[in-house]
């Protein structure tokens, strides 16, 4: 008798634990989709055959855009001086008649890193 409560006691702590770690995920998932989608991303080639990356961010952030051919990205801008929540970065030097991968980095004042997905033009 004993050994079935202690049994049953055991599945109950990890159903709980469980139910407890699914919750903690949705909520961080929530918290973290609330500060971080970037917003009014535009990113468009211009005519002298560079490219022209814009967005938005909800709090003041360093930002910078990392990119290359394939989503392996081997380029980096560097990043802004200042915690903004505009950002306006032009890209020189891409390849000519090649498509790219970009993918927008930024780091709050608590020094926290988020990365959007990535985007392809």
């Amino acid at each position: 008798m004993k050994l079935k409560l202690r049994k049953e006691l055991l599945i109950s702590i990890a159903l709980t634990i469980l139910v407890l770690a699914v919750t903690m995920g949705v909520v961080g998932l929530y918290y973290y989709k609330s500060l971080f989608p970037f917003s009014n991303v535009n990113i468009a080639k211009q005519p002298t055959g560079n490219v022209k990356v814009e967005f938005a961010t909800k709090i003041p952030v360093k930002s910078k855009i990392e990119y290359g051919t394939t989503d392996v990205y081997v380029n980096s801008t560097e990043a802004t001086e200042n915690y903004e929540m505009s950002h306006l970065t032009t890209i020189d030097g891409l390849l000519p008649k090649k498509d790219h991968y970009f993918r927008l980095v930024v780091l709050d004042e608590n020094g926290n890193e988020y990365m959007s997905n990535f985007y392809f033009l």
